[in-house]
């Protein structure tokens, strides 16, 4: 009856809660810096801000601390606004955004003279071809080449990802070269490490005689791109640029590719923070001077939903679609960014 109930179910219940808020009050007191660590590295020097998470508590508890890093830098830590994920940003010194303006002005030159010969006829493989000798002329190395994504099955085989029409991102410009068609929108993502540093650029190029909604498509695109710019300032948050993008893009019927993002850039190919192409004013991570972030719309004409192909790598539209993206590094400052890709 009743007290069997209360001797075989509710005691031994009521011990295991006591046995795991001590397991947790032990944890706290003993081993914090264990349980979860959220971390800001400015140069080669780590600092930790400890966030202690629990599987059974809805949200992280937080310790903040401010911390002068340099006679340069006073950096207040704060906790990570996208959830438990172990997070990372990067305050890039003087010296190093000065290698950063070098290298964009050398990526904006490639990327150029790449997209230059976007014509009708061309093959993909050439564009690779051109992008390598371009980049190895001026004593720099292509950052996608060999590069290994977390997630990724295998390295990417090329230095440029080459994406046409329904393409979205990271598409293989030499696996399978194809010859590239009047109409086509062909997107072309590159980075280029100089002295060590990355930065990471694209554009969209029209083919010959566009579609008048694929000519829109490309400028919209661009249109996006310059707007999410403009709301990059220290003091904002990322929550801005993605509503900056966004607010634009819905209302004209695009689609925002569901998943893939901007990111922050500099020492890795992909660094932190994670920086969504839609979002609200005043959420998300706030925008440090210092901070380097590749910022990067990719727009489609239908749906938010996107597929990988089976080379690993490729991501294009679910409903077959037509796709742009267009891509600046930019370096955050208390006015207005830097772009460095130019």
């Amino acid at each position: 009856g009743k007290n069997n109930i209360i001797k075989n179910i509710l005691i031994p219940l009521g011990c295991i809660i006591l046995l795991l808020i001590l397991f947790e009050f032990s944890l706290r007191l003993f081993y914090p810096q264990q349980i979860f660590k959220h971390t800001v590295i400015e140069a080669s020097t780590q600092i930790f801000n400890e966030s202690y998470y629990f599987p059974w508590e809805l949200k992280p508890l937080t310790k903040t601390q401010q911390i002068s890093v340099t006679d340069e830098f006073n950096i207040s830590i704060n906790t990570n606004s996208l959830g438990y994920r172990d997070y990372e940003f990067t305050i890039k010194k003087p010296e190093e955004i000065e290698i950063l303006k070098e290298g964009g002005r050398r990526l904006g030159i490639v990327l150029r003279k790449v997209s230059e010969i976007v014509k009708p006829g061309i093959s993909t493989q050439e564009l690779e071809d051109l992008a390598r000798k371009l980049i190895e002329d001026g004593g720099d190395t292509a950052s996608f080449l060999n590069y290994k994504p977390r997630g990724a099955k295998r390295p990417f085989p090329a230095a440029i990802c080459v994406s046409i029409n329904n393409e979205i991102v990271h598409g293989i410009p030499n696996e399978r070269p194809r010859i590239i068609q009047e109409g086509d929108i062909v997107s072309l993502d590159l980075g280029i490490t100089h002295k060590g540093i990355i930065t990471d650029s694209a554009v969209s190029v029209g083919v010959g005689k566009m579609a008048p909604i694929d000519q829109k498509l490309i400028d919209h695109c661009r249109e996006a791109l310059a707007l999410g710019i403009k709301a990059a300032r220290g003091g904002n948050h990322i929550g801005d640029i993605g509503y900056a993008i966004e607010s634009f893009a819905r209302p004209l019927g695009y689609g925002l590719s569901e998943g893939l993002a901007g990111h922050g850039v500099g020492y890795k190919v992909h660094e932190d923070p994670f920086v969504p192409n839609e979002g609200e004013i005043g959420r998300g991570e706030l925008l440090r001077p210092g901070m380097v972030l590749a910022l990067e719309p990719m727009l489609t004409l239908g749906t938010d939903k996107i597929v990988l192909d089976k080379d690993g790598y490729t991501y294009k539209t679910a409903d077959g679609t037509n796709a742009a993206h267009w891509e600046h590094s930019i370096v955050i400052t208390e006015g207005e960014p830097i772009i460095l890709t130019k």
